[in-house]
């Protein structure tokens, strides 16, 4: 099982108009992968963390130059202090500093937003719609529907715009770059060579990959995923007609098995079954 974390809001942080609802958005808000809830990252929202008897401060700032629009991660232990755009490799980076050893901690977990009940703490306003609730403002409205995300006609053209493919396109380059450009591309390396995941895994006889050390491959020795990175390629495999089989619950390992068989539902199940009949007695860390 996965260690339960010591958190404790020190600060709750404001929404700020500029980067919440601005250009950079998207880096603000974070996506609950079991609902599909929003919830704002609060400049200035400040947690501590015990992590091995120790306590790390988690500061959320604004960065500077090219960064001035975007969250940044400052935690510190005593004197060890590190900054990174990652809230995972701040954390897991002090950590490294304080204690000379390397472990993985989720940066977002330690901010206290693996639980709804804890993030409500930070202040009201959880959802977009709640914090347009605050702003008093046309208050017969919700946020959803000003901006007409509610509306049946946009929602199905929504679905209709949506890029998807199955494995019979992964030779389609074209389409493979779409898929790539509007899921994973802004929220990675310009130099990762995401051609080659693919090209590789359609030629391997073995249909199942672990995906973190498959992704590992086409990156600079030594990269560490950010956890908004790793759920951009989560959400692209799916796009391509990829499933996640992973038997075992993301709190008791965060490694995922991903197939590309055309019966996937199958393996899910098969891998379900078996891992809850104690064929799989191993869970990895």
């Amino acid at each position: 099982m996965a260690q339960t974390l010591r958190i404790t809001l020190i600060k709750p942080g404001t929404i700020v108009p500029e980067l919440h609802y601005g250009p950079y958005y998207f880096y603000w808000w974070i996506i609950s992968n079991e609902n599909e809830t929003l919830f704002p990252i609060r400049l200035g929202q400040q947690t501590k963390v015990c992590l091995n008897e120790v306590d790390f401060i988690l500061t959320i700032q604004t960065g500077s130059g090219n960064n001035k629009l975007m969250p940044m991660y400052c935690c510190q232990s005593g004197l060890h202090v590190v900054t990174e755009l990652s809230s995972t490799k701040a954390i897991s980076t002090a950590y490294k500093n304080r204690f000379n050893t390397s472990t993985h901690y989720s940066g977002y977990q330690a901010m206290g937003t693996s639980s709804r009940e804890k993030w409500h703490y930070a202040g009201s306003g959880a959802t977009p719609d709640e914090v347009w609730e605050k702003t008093g403002q046309l208050k017969k409205f919700t946020g959803t529907q000003l901006y007409g995300l509610d509306n049946p006609i946009t929602k199905n053209l929504i679905q209709q715009h949506r890029t998807q493919c199955t494995l019979n396109d992964w030779n389609d380059e074209y389409i493979l770059e779409r898929l790539f450009d509007y899921h994973v591309k802004r929220r990675t390396l310009a130099n990762a060579n995401w051609k080659y995941f693919f090209t590789s895994w359609i030629k391997t006889e073995n249909p199942i990959i672990e995906l973190e050390p498959t992704l590992h491959a086409i990156y600079p020795k030594g990269y560490e995923f950010s956890e908004r990175e790793l759920s951009a390629w989560q959400t692209m495999l799916k796009a391509v007609g990829a499933i996640n089989i992973t038997p075992w619950l993301s709190e008791e390992s965060k490694r995922q098995l991903w197939t590309k068989l055309p019966n996937k539902e199958a393996d899910k199940v098969a891998f379900a079954t078996l891992y809850k009949s104690g064929f799989l007695t191993s869970i990895p860390k």
